[in-house]
């Protein structure tokens, strides 16, 4: 997999463009902010290397982060006019000069929904749309280039909205089904109760303190699961053999777009939502993000 990824790079970008690539992975800094991250990273070179937008980019996917900053300074080479001598007509040879040239490029993703790009990099002159900007400046009158990095981080970061927690859209209290059930008794409850999914819990205990706090969640079934049970006729096998040893869950302190992130990465549609002792005190699923993004 990483000499496939190793190949690709390779191929799309340039020698300085991998350069700067690995040094930007080395000296990113990450600040957290409402459940977001926020990168920055300030480069140097000797020399202009073009197509830098692609490598703020590569480096926003490879370092995970929400949003990103970076900025990289170079020596732009200008040449001087030829001028004619008043004397005798000879053309004086051309001189090069080099002024310090800084590039910043923004990038975001599209639920950093606070952030404007185009707008925080209009200030200085420069263009794109909300979650992707760039500007150039020459000379150091408007900064260094880590004082402007620094300073479009700080933007960023007044910028990020209040973060929208996965309590304020999970669904609640949840529908669940013991251990020993059967994926027919999954399929009842789903369609008892018009869910697409249901908690799988520790079979039903006699004490009245677990019967009143819930049981452990261990796994959830969906649709799909009943789906692929009625196709190979195993509606009767028991749920405890059908789902994963490691639950994939989250708190419901944590930001609703981590849900999010979190349910992409492993291709499911919902998660339990899960208190300090592992009960299921609620349900998120892709529809809740859509309904957040006010698109369901």
């Amino acid at each position: 997999m990483m000499r496939s990824v190793s190949a690709f790079l390779s191929n799309s970008f340039s020698k300085a463009q991998l350069t700067q690539l690995s040094s930007g992975m080395d000296k990113l800094e990450k600040t957290e902010c409402e459940g977001f991250y926020i990168g920055s990273v300030a480069l140097h070179s000797d020399e202009f290397i073009p197509g830098m937008s692609s490598v703020a980019t590569e480096l926003l996917e490879l370092s995970n982060c929400d949003a990103l900053v970076l900025g990289i300074s170079s020596p732009a080479k200008k040449k001087k006019k030829k001028s004619s001598s008043e004397n005798n007509g000879q053309e004086k040879s051309s001189k090069e000069h080099e002024v310090p040239q800084i590039s910043i490029i923004g990038r975001a993703r599209a639920r950093m929904q606070g952030i404007d790009l185009a707008d925080m990099f209009s200030e200085l002159g420069g263009g794109g749309h909300p979650k992707a900007a760039a500007v150039t400046v020459k000379g150091t009158e408007a900064g260094t280039v880590e004082e402007l990095v620094d300073g479009f981080r700080q933007k960023m970061i007044a910028s990020v909205p209040k973060a929208t927690l996965v309590r304020d859209f999970m669904s609640s209290p949840v529908i669940t089904v013991s251990r020993e059930s059967t994926m027919k008794e999954a399929r009842d409850a789903m369609r008892e109760h018009s869910v697409s999914g249901v908690v799988i819990v520790e079979e039903e205990s006699s004490s009245d303190v677990d019967a009143k706090e819930g049981k452990i969640a261990l796994g959830v079934v969906s649709r799909s699961d009943v789906l692929a049970a009625e196709m190979s006729n195993s509606l009767e096998r028991p749920l405890k053999g059908t789902y994963r040893s490691q639950l994939l869950s989250i708190t419901a302190d944590r930001p609703l777009h981590e849900a999010e992130a979190l349910m992409t990465q492993h291709q499911v549609g919902r998660l339990p939502v899960l208190d300090e002792k592992r009960i299921a005190i609620g349900i998120v699923t892709r529809s809740d993000v859509l309904k957040q993004r006010g698109l369901a």
